[in-house]
Order: structure tokens, then C-alpha cells, then sequence
């Protein structure tokens, strides 16, 4: 035979063998599936590829299970397994042609390497010794649960990440061995009703200990976690790799991302343009916690600013009286990115006090640098300046993780109240460089809105924040606002007070009852970014817009702003003092000033590098915050594990019953296919003698 004939020979092989073609066509799925969900797919095309992705994952999951209840290996030949790999590697370096990413091949690795794990646990789960080896991985797995659970926050992050990974992949592993076992063994019951006890028992205990679990939580979450965590062990029960199957979907929906939107030309500013409105500042500023954003302002890896087109002052900009916007602000941005970067301003030989101004990633310059660049170079006149700064200096992302994390972040609050003292000297300094830019501009410095209702009747069951962390969120908010008002008006800058109660005031505060859950504000906002597939589809990149204004409260913003705007009508060179006062709403003020005096238990900038801060130590309050809420999230997952090991065996032991019941029947289900396919071939057999006799018939007839 030709070497041709036998490579011919191999692909019919290979297609004419079913786990082969179904495992081929899942790959597919998986890939284009992938594909589409890169950044700016249409919807139809993204619900198209998951039609698809679910039909092909149906049919190689079906097939896996019903060759288990015939009690054989839903496995690969080498040469199938060696040929999915060359097709993959050959897509993989098509999508690195294209890109130039390297993190498309780690991508298609990383997903041939999950498909091929679960194939090694399906050859595992046959084994002669699969009891003593499913016994190990559990043991071994769940040592090194526990272990990464207490490293959190008190090793190397890395230490954990490793110990939590490795009982990632050997937990499944263990209880998917010692899965085909007990099926075995509830194959082989004589009576029924054993098994029918054991399903009853085993689900009995899994809803006592979910909604036991939701009560102490007071949470109707925790009832979903359950019912996720169960259908998953259901899956590695089952023989299949369901679990490879939704994983990888689940992890493909996640890396989604909208299309972004064009810039409008009112955003780029010409000469021609007398009455242009500057925003300068943070994600409050920018739309951070949006749906959508500009184009090449939500990049992984690169610019991360997410300036959305539904963000108040980028709607302002394009509304009377203004004719033009220069949107600066940038999620994520300290005191440091705003200030331009100009060695004069450094205080020369001595340590500077503050960290040194610097662009963000993504960024060509600070935001007051590209100000001027851009002023210079299209000379257009500035008519209002709208600033929002100084709640990451403050550490707003990181109080945000300590209060999302188990415990009280509330008894932390001294870190943060102390540290209110070095966040004003940055913010003095920031808005004399301000001042010194735009002279007779004028300046409206805006306050930050208090996110969460925290008075009578308050629904807080979705939100996990007890009731001291909701007083210690309102207090901190109150007692920076406070900073950044006082601050402002030494520099004549107008501040828009009622900006403080622009959630509360339309009722769309957190645990507000008014807005029946749908509040202005996300407590949990998942969304990918976009970028590499590295990027997309990363855990860490899918929560940027929890804790931020959704569009309900950009548009309250957006009232508070115009009404403030029709009432005073700034002009340059106008005095803050001499203008209207916007309504008296001063309980902000007030509850600041009920706040301890406290001195800065740690630097709120020692987590920056030192070319960036000469007095970084790496003890900042970032880093303090951040290993107090990685150890309550170890203790809580400790916990967490143990009620989860039992949950797992309850649901372990009454889908091992249920799949011993099925392959006990599978001979029945089989003969009654067979009875019904050979009655089938009677009928029709039936229909066509009947039919043959009236031709006959007819023909005689007509002779």
C-alpha cells in the first residue's frame, strides 16, 4: 500500500470513528465559539456560535454517556488524539498570523490541555486501582485546599495560587474516579429500593445543608451557588465530561465584550469652539461601570480610562451651553495622573511628598500635559473645567475588596481615616496645578454620591454588606468629600454639593427599596474587556465595573449637574462665594466631622513603586487592606470547604445511585429501541407491500 493510500486510510479512520468525529466537531465549536467572542461581535453572530456550541457539546457529551452505560471508554486513539492536536496548533498559528499574540497560542493550549485532562480522567476512572488513586488525589487535593486557604494573605500570593490550582485539578480528578466505582456498585444492587434510598437520602442532605447555608448567610444567593456547585458534581459523576463542556462556555460568555462606540465629533475639540467643557478626573468622571465605551479606552493590557458615552459629563459636553468636550478622566486615576509631569514642581534634593505625576497605562501624558497639548494645538476655549478626584488616592478600590470579603471592613476604618490627612495635601497640590492651568476658568469640583441607603425598610439581601460596613462606607465617603470641599474652596473652585445625593435623592441608592433592585449604582458588575484573549479571558478583568454608577445613575448625575449649571451659569472669573448656593445640604459635612481623629496608620501611597514614590515600602494601606480581606476570604473558604465537602458528598451519593439505576435499566432502554426500530422496518416493509399490490392492481385494471 502507498504511502498516500495509508494516509487516506487513517482520515476515514479517523472519521468514521464516532468519539473522533464528535470530539473533532466540539473542537470546532469551541474555537469558533472563542472566536466570536472577542470584542465587537454582534449578538446574533455570539447566540449563532453558542446554538452551535451547545448542539456539538449535546452530541459528544450523549455519546460519552451512553457508552458508559454500556460500560465502555469514551476515549481517543493516539492517531486521533495526534491529528486534533495538529488541527488545533494549525488554528492556534493562523489566530498568532493574524494577531502577532502569542496569547492566542497559550489560549489554544490552555483549552487543548482541559479537553485532554478530562480524556486522561475518563482512561483513569477504568483503572484496576482507581479507588486507591481517587482516595490520594481527594486526600492530596484537600490538603493543599487548606493549606492555600491559610497562605492567603500570609505567604506569597503565589504560594497560595499554586496550593489552590493544584487542588483545582486533583479534587475533580479524585471524586471522579472514585465515581465509577460507586456507579459500579449501584449497578449491581439486586433491589431497587437500596438505590431509590440512597438518591432520597443524598438529596435530602444536599437541600439541608444549601438552605441551612442560606439562612445563616441571609442570602437567597447562596441557594444559586448551591444549585451550580451540585450540578457540578452531578457532572463529574456522570462519566461525561459535561463539566470540560461548561466551563469552557462559561469562561467563553465571560470574555464577551459589546461593541465599542466611535467618537463623536463633539469629543475632539476645534478652534472653532468657544464654550468647551473640560472633564478631568476618575471613573466616577469617566463611566466606569457602563455597558459600553469608547473605542481604544478598554483595552486589557493597554488603555484601561473607559470613557463611556453614557457618562454625565460626556452627555453635558454635547448638550447647550456647551459645544465641545475634552474628556480627559480616566478610570483608575490618582492626584498623580492628573498633575503634569514638570520637574520644577519636585520640592529638588529633598524627598518628595507626593508621588511623582505620571501617565497612566495606555496614556501619552498626564491628563493636564495632554490638556495643554491639545489646547495649544486646536485653540479652542474652555468654558467650565468639571474635576473628580481623589478616591483611589483614598483607596477606594481596596476598601471596595476588604468590604465584598467575609468579616467587617468596618473594624479596619482606622487605616483609612487616618490616611484622609496625606489625601488632602494631594489634592492641595493637585488643584493649585489646576488653577495655574486655567486660570479664570472656572472649576466645578464634583463630591462623590453616597452609594448605599442605610435607613429603614432597606433590601440588602443581594448586597453582602452588613449594616456597620454600610455606616463605615457612608462615613468614609462623608468624611473625603469633606477633605475635597475644603480643599476646594481655598482655591475659590465651585463645589456642587448636591452632587452628594444624587443616588440618594432619586432613589437609586444601593438596598434602596425604591428602585426594586435596580439601583444606580452595581454592587457586582461583570464584564470583560477587551483585547488579547489573554486579557478577555481573565478572571481578574471581568469585575472592573462593581462599585461604579451604571447608566440610571450617570443620567441622576446628569440632573444634578444641569439643574446646578441653570441655577449659577458659571463664567470666568466668577467667585464661588458670590454664586447661588445650591441648596444647603450640608449632613455630608456634618457626619465627617463626627468621624475619629485619628493620624495615618500607614502611607495610602507606599504600595507604588519607588521610582514612581521614593517613601514606597510596600506597607501601604493598598497592601495592608488587601492581606486583611485575603485572610478573611481564607478563613471564610476554609469554612467554605468543609460544608462544601459534605454538600459534595450528598450529591455524590445520589447521582452515584441515579447512574447505577440508569446502567442497571440501559439493557431494557436498549431492547425497547430495538423492538421499536424492528416494528418500524415491519410498517414500513407493511407499506410498501401494500403499495406494490395497488400499482399491481391498477395496472390490471387498466389493461
Amino acid at each position: 500500500m502507498s504511502t498516500k493510500d495509508s494516509g487516506m486510510t487513517r482520515v476515514r479512520n479517523f472519521f468514521d470513528h464516532p468519539p473522533s468525529r464528535q470530539t473533532l466537531w466540539f473542537l470546532v465549536s469551541v474555537g469558533l465559539l472563542y472566536w466570536g467572542a472577542r470584542g465587537g461581535a454582534s449578538r446574533t453572530v455570539i447566540m449563532g456560535l453558542f446554538v452551535l456550541y451547545a448542539i456539538a457539546g449535546t452530541v459528544w457529551v450523549r455519546s460519552q454517556y451512553e457508552d458508559s452505560l454500556d460500560g465502555r471508554r469514551h476515549t481517543l486513539p493516539h492517531t486521533s488524539l495526534i491529528a486534533i492536536g495538529v488541527l488545533a496548533a494549525g488554528l492556534g498559528a493562523a489566530g498568532w498570523f493574524r494577531e502577532q499574540s502569542l496569547e492566542t497560542l497559550v489560549l489554544t493550549a490552555l483549552i487543548l490541555f482541559f479537553v485532554g485532562l478530562g480524556f486522561r480522567i475518563v482512561v483513569l476512572r477504568h483503572r484496576e486501582d482507581r479507588v486507591s488513586l481517587g482516595r490520594w488525589a481527594l486526600v492530596a487535593g484537600g490538603v493543599s485546599y487548606f493549606l492555600g486557604c491559610a497562605a492567603l494573605g500570609r505567604a506569597h500570593w503565589l504560594v497560595a495560587a499554586v496550593l489552590l490550582v493544584v487542588a483545582l485539578f486533583l479534587l475533580p480528578s479524585g471524586l471522579a474516579m472514585l465515581s465509577e466505582e460507586a456507579i459500579h456498585r449501584n449497578w449491581r444492587i439486586r433491589t431497587p429500593r437500596q438505590r431509590l434510598v440512597r438518591m432520597t437520602l443524598g438529596v435530602v442532605a444536599f437541600a439541608l445543608i444549601a438552605v441551612a447555608s442560606a439562612d445563616v448567610a441571609d442570602s437567597p444567593l447562596v441557594l444559586l451557588a448551591f444549585a451550580a456547585f451540585g450540578l457540578l458534581v452531578v457532572a463529574l459523576t456522570s462519566s461525561t465530561m459535561a463539566d470540560v463542556a461548561a466551563v469552557l462556555a462559561l469562561v467563553a460568555f465571560m470574555g464577551i465584550t459589546p461593541r465599542q462606540a466611535a467618537l463623536p465629533p463633539e469629543l475632539t475639540p476645534s478652534a472653532d469652539r468657544s464654550n468647551v467643557l473640560v472633564a478631568l478626573g476618575d471613573s466616577y468622571m469617566s463611566g466606569e461601570g457602563a455597558a459600553t465605551f469608547y473605542e481604544r479606552t478598554d483595552e486589557g493590557g493597554g488603555n484601561g480610562c473607559r470613557r463611556s458615552p453614557t457618562a454625565w459629563a460626556a452627555v453635558a459636553g454635547q448638550q447647550d451651553p456647551f459645544d465641545g468636550l475634552d474628556f480627559l478622566a480616566c478610570s483608575g486615576a490618582s492626584t498623580y495622573n492628573v498633575r503634569e509631569p514638570i520637574a520644577a514642581r519636585s520640592p529638588g534634593p529633598e524627598t518628595p511628598k507626593d508621588p511623582r505625576p505620571h501617565a497612566q497605562d495606555g496614556e501619552i501624558s498626564t491628563q493636564l500635559a495632554q490638556y495643554q497639548n491639545r489646547a495649544d494645538a486646536r485653540k479652542y476655549t474652555p468654558r467650565l473645567v468639571v474635576l473628580s478626584i481623589g478616591g483611589n488616592d483614598a483607596g477606594f478600590g481596596t476598601i471596595g475588596q476588604m468590604c465584598v470579603a467575609p468579616g467587617n471592613c468596618g473594624t479596619e476604618a482606622a487605616l483609612w481615616n487616618g490616611g484622609l490627612e496625606q489625601v488632602e495635601e494631594s489634592l492641595r497640590a493637585t488643584y493649585q496645578e489646576v488653577r495655574e492651568t486655567f486660570g479664570r476658568t472656572p472649576v466645578a469640583v464634583i463630591p462623590y454620591p453616597d452609594p448605599i441607603y442605610n435607613g429603614p425598610g432597606s433590601n440588602c439581601e443581594l448586597i453582602a454588606l452588613s449594616p456597620r460596613e454600610r455606616t463605615f462606607i457612608g462615613e468614609f465617603l462623608a468624611g473625603l468629600n469633606n477633605k475635597i470641599r475644603t480643599v476646594a474652596e481655598e482655591f475659590d473652585f465651585f463645589y456642587l454639593v448636591e452632587m452628594e445625593g444624587a443616588l440618594a435623592n432619586s432613589g437609586l441608592q444601593l438596598c434602596d427599596p425604591v428602585n426594586e433592585g435596580r439601583p444606580g449604582l452595581n454592587f457586582i458588575g461583570l464584564r470583560s474587556v477587551n483585547g488579547d484573549p489573554a486579557q478577555r479571558f481573565n478572571p481578574s478583568n471581568w469585575t472592573h465595573n462593581s462599585l461604579h454608577p451604571n447608566e440610571r445613575g450617570h443620567a441622576a448625575m446628569l440632573r444634578v449637574f444641569k439643574n446646578w449649571r441653570d441655577e449659577v451659569d458659571p463664567k470666568p472669573g466668577d467667585d464661588p462665594a458670590s454664586a447661588p448656593e445650591p441648596g444647603d445640604l450640608q449632613a455630608g459635612a456634618d457626619q465627617a466631622s463626627d468621624l475619629p481623629d485619628t493620624t495615618a496608620a500607614c502611607d495610602v501611597y507606599g504600595h507604588l513603586t519607588p521610582d514612581v514614590y521614593s517613601r514606597a515600602d510596600g506597607e501601604g494601606c493598598r497592601n495592608q487592606g488587601s492581606d486583611w480581606a485575603l485572610k478573611q476570604v481564607g478563613v471564610q473558604a476554609g469554612l467554605v470547604g468543609v460544608i462544601g465537602a459534605l454538600a459534595a458528598a450528598a450529591a455524590w451519593t445520589a447521582s452515584a445511585a441515579y447512574f447505577g439505576w440508569r446502567r442497571a435499566r440501559w439493557p431494557q432502554v436498549l431492547e425497547k429501541r430495538e423492538e421499536a426500530a424492528r416494528q418500524a422496518m415491519e410498517r414500513g416493509e407493511a407499506a410498501r407491500t401494500a403499495s406494490g399490490t395497488s400499482t399491481a392492481s391498477s395496472a390490471d385494471a387498466s389493461t
